[in-house]
């Protein structure tokens, strides 16, 4: 199910398919990570370890986000009966679990070493999303056809879009952390 239509050109709306489903899930993730790893922790002594305990609580209903996500922007219904039938499950949990147990851990190293909230959190989100790229590709594309992992694989292209991405990724976590390290400094 290759969309073969460009990008450029469509409607100003048209650009912004899904968007309700990825402004609610970043809220309750970032609601849930964030706290998960600082309450965890201190029982496993390893921001990598609760990184990968939070990929793990966040899987299941980012799962069902992006499932909306997708569906609407490829124009597809979204229904019941398509996401419990969905073969994504697998890369997108693998998907959260490393993407989170690098970003924490890459971050807390660089915070150990004196780097400043902005830098750590940028260079976390770029490590982040280096990792996961392939399994983001993968992800999406077995959400919005329905396929198995090697069929997505297949098909190509799986760091096509990277740089966007990655020049995104250190601005957006540099903000996140220097954020994040902010308010959690006013509230103590």
């Amino acid at each position: 199910m290759k969309n073969k239509k460009p990008w450029w050109g469509l409607k100003p709306l048209q650009y912004y398919r899904g968007w309700r489903y990825p402004l609610t899930s970043s809220v309750l993730f970032n609601m849930s990570v964030f706290p998960i790893v600082e309450r965890t922790v201190e029982h496993t002594n390893s921001t990598i370890i609760s990184g990968a305990l939070a990929g793990c609580c966040v899987a299941p209903f980012m799962f069902c986000f992006e499932f909306g996500k997708i569906k609407q922007q490829t124009l597809q219904p979204v229904t019941i009966k398509g996401l419990l039938e969905n073969k994504g499950r697998i890369s997108m949990l693998s998907r959260e679990v490393v993407a989170m147990s690098s970003y924490f851990g890459s971050y807390n190293y660089l915070r150990s070493k004196e780097y400043h909230p902005l830098i750590a959190g940028g260079f976390a989100g770029l490590t982040n999303w280096t990792l996961t790229y392939p399994i983001e590709v993968v992800k999406n594309r077995q959400l919005a056809q329905n396929i198995g992992i090697l069929s997505a694989i297949k098909q190509g292209n799986i760091w096509k879009g990277y740089s966007i991405c990655a020049t995104r990724a250190f601005i957006v976590n540099a903000v996140n952390f220097w954020t994040y390290e902010t308010v959690k400094n006013l509230l103590s």
